[in-house]
């Protein structure tokens, strides 16, 4: 991927270094940042050092922590050999030390501590401004704190289950293969993000879920919810949970599809989060990969998804707009996560648990008729 900001930071500072990310790429600034766009199976420290040689601006998340850490100091050593433009973000009273202290005392600082946020826009200002874009019009505002944008899929008949792009990983409960037609019906842009959910929460006085090792961030998919969870959101917004052969058909793109076996592509990295792009270390900002043919992001990949659906064996009878048993043990789940192997993104491929799970990979969208 072409880029134009490298961000360094320990792990520690996970959360800040990702909203940055998000901030800025919000902006149109190309980052990279690890382990988001190292893919599976290569080294760190070749392709770490790559990165740092074709940016052009090294933002380090500046801390206590990544002031101690071995790779933090690796990486700002490169970019200051590499006469890059450094900017330390400090989100805590972390003073200089050692060869920090010649390297960043030659920097321009942000004191972003006690609230890093209240300094996105003066970081944001100088990263457009030494990539010459200092004109540009500014967008700050998290898109996770819009209202859920739905996506109008038009009706239409196709073949729902192990079509022939699935290939050999298809499963037994994929098949038979069967038509499927469907009425027109609208279903959310993007899976329900945690900005999103805590609006319902503090709206009808309820606590958050479990919180996830990486903790809340706002703009990526709410998880650890059951199936209970989700549908009581989608009533709190008029709305439904998509029944399977909704969900199937559009992240097939509908009338539109291309019959991918991921949704969106068949390059699965250009689509989508999961194990082998996220090295299995949580969810990623929603909307970052490459939609499909609707428009619809994560379809495959970043989280799970609830379906309306009790699960239910495949006949090859046909359907017209099929909602599933009217009873059962347990509920639907579709699209893989950040935590699955390729197999499981594909578009077909089923997953099932009873209502009451919730898990660190399962989020869920929105349906409506109107």
């Amino acid at each position: 991927m072409t880029h134009e900001v490298f961000i360094s930071y320990s792990s520690k500072n996970k959360n800040a270094a990702q909203a940055v990310c998000h901030i800025l790429e919000q902006n149109r600034v190309k980052c990279w940042m690890a382990p988001r766009d190292i893919p599976g199976g290569y080294s760190y420290g070749d392709l770490i050092e790559d990165a740092i040689n074709t940016s052009k601006v090294f933002i380090v998340i500046f801390s206590e922590s990544s002031s101690a850490s071995q790779w933090c100091q690796a990486e700002l050593n490169i970019a200051f050999t590499e006469q890059k433009h450094i900017i330390p973000f400090r989100i805590d009273e972390a003073p200089l030390k050692g060869s920090n202290r010649l390297i960043l005392n030659q920097a321009h600082w942000i004191d972003a501590y006690p609230d890093y946020e209240e300094k996105f826009r003066e970081l944001v200002e100088s990263v457009l401004m030494v990539l010459g874009r200092k004109h540009q019009k500014m967008q700050v505002e998290c898109t996770e704190c819009k209202p859920i944008n739905m996506i109008m899929v038009e009706g239409g008949t196709f073949c729902m289950g192990a079509t022939k792009e699935q290939g050999k990983d298809a499963s037994d409960d994929e098949r038979p293969v069967h038509e499927v037609t469907l009425s027109d019906f609208y279903i959310s842009e993007s899976p329900v993000t945690v900005s999103q959910y805590r609006e319902f929460c503090n709206a009808t006085g309820r606590s958050m879920p479990p919180e996830p090792n990486w903790g809340w961030i706002d703009s990526h998919p709410i998880v650890n919810v059951s199936w209970h969870d989700a549908d009581e959101f989608a009533r709190w917004k008029g709305m439904r949970l998509p029944t399977e052969a909704e969900w199937e058909f559009a992240a097939r793109g509908g009338v539109h599809t291309r019959h991918c076996k991921y949704s969106g592509g068949n390059i699965i990295d250009d689509v989508a989060w999961y194990e082998g792009n996220t090295n299995k270390s949580g969810t990623m900002p929603v909307m970052t990969k490459k939609p499909n043919e609707l428009g619809l992001y994560d379809m495959s990949g970043n989280v799970y998804e609830w379906c309306n659906d009790w699960c239910d064996d495949y006949t090859s009878e046909p359907q017209h707009n099929p909602s599933g048993p009217e009873e059962g043990i347990i509920k639907v789940g579709r699209g893989g996560s950040w935590h699955s192997p390729s197999k499981n993104l594909r578009i077909s491929n089923r997953d099932n648990d009873p209502p009451e799970f919730y898990c660190h990979n399962v989020g869920f969208r929105v349906a409506s008729d109107k």
